[in-house]
């Protein structure tokens, strides 16, 4: 399988998603059964991780790292790659792809509490998160209580939520 990955938190200083990312893909390089399948890292410049390029590939699309980089920029990069899946793992993912879905969602802070955030940033927020999370063939969040404000706020089916806790 030839899986896409949204790498854009993995650029310069890694913040949590990128922290959370990296893990994974320092498990998957030493997995025999992830070794099997192909990551192919999507990034708008270099990746501030060292991996083994012959298998995890990076394909660098120039560009400041935001929504529009996002929802078409990249989409545009992933057209060619023959990719199977797309896993997104901070929240969003491009919302016209045709390519299935998975999208990591650690919590809803932007929902529960619009007021730590700016009125467009939460909106922003909000509405690509809610979206995503809608088109996504599967969810992956870090606990019952986010998989429970998934379902409760954001009406993502309970059956498409995966509760994977963080950590290796």
């Amino acid at each position: 399988m030839r899986i896409g990955v949204d790498a854009r938190e993995i650029c310069g200083a890694a913040t949590g998603a990128g922290r959370y990312l990296g893990g994974l893909l320092k498990e998957w390089a030493i997995d025999r059964d992830a070794r099997a399948h192909e990551f192919v890292l999507y990034a708008p410049e270099p990746i501030a991780l060292a991996l083994d390029a012959r298998h995890v590939p990076t394909r660098t699309i120039p560009g400041s790292p935001g929504t529009w980089w996002e929802q078409v920029e990249m989409p545009r990069a992933m057209a060619s790659g023959h990719l199977d899946v797309w896993f997104a793992p901070a929240y969003t993912a491009p919302l016209w792809i045709a390519t299935p879905t998975v999208v990591a969602i650690h919590d809803l802070s932007f929902v529960a509490h619009p007021e730590w955030f700016r009125l467009l940033e939460g909106a922003r927020r909000r509405w690509f998160t809610s979206q995503s999370a809608r088109r996504a063939a599967a969810v992956v969040t870090i606990s019952e209580f986010s998989k429970r404000e998934l379902i409760d706020r954001l009406d993502v089916p309970a059956a498409r939520i995966h509760v994977i806790p963080p950590g290796i």
